[in-house]
């Protein structure tokens, strides 16, 4: 039985992954993307660009604010109808 199990183990295939060959896995430096390349620079502070940017960022900014204002106030309403139906 013994020799059953060993035979099995020792006549598979050595796997062939990340594991036991990286350099085919991993990407070289060359081939990872420049985001220098790929992407504009930031708009100039006081161009339509910028003011773009900074309106879009104080929008997002408002968002989060009244999500969580309103979960706050969602959460102390549960908390008070708990404290007032006892």
């Amino acid at each position: 039985m013994l020799m059953l199990v060993s035979a099995n183990v020792y006549s598979q295939e050595r796997i062939k992954d990340v594991r036991t060959n990286p350099e085919k896995y991993f990407l070289k430096i060359d081939d990872v993307a420049n985001s220098f390349k790929l992407l504009p620079p930031p708009p100039q502070p006081g161009s339509t660009g910028f003011s773009n940017d900074e309106a879009r960022y104080l929008w997002g900014k408002m968002q989060a604010t009244y999500l969580l204002v309103l979960q706050r106030t969602t959460t102390c309403a549960h908390v008070l109808m708990l404290i007032i139906r006892k």
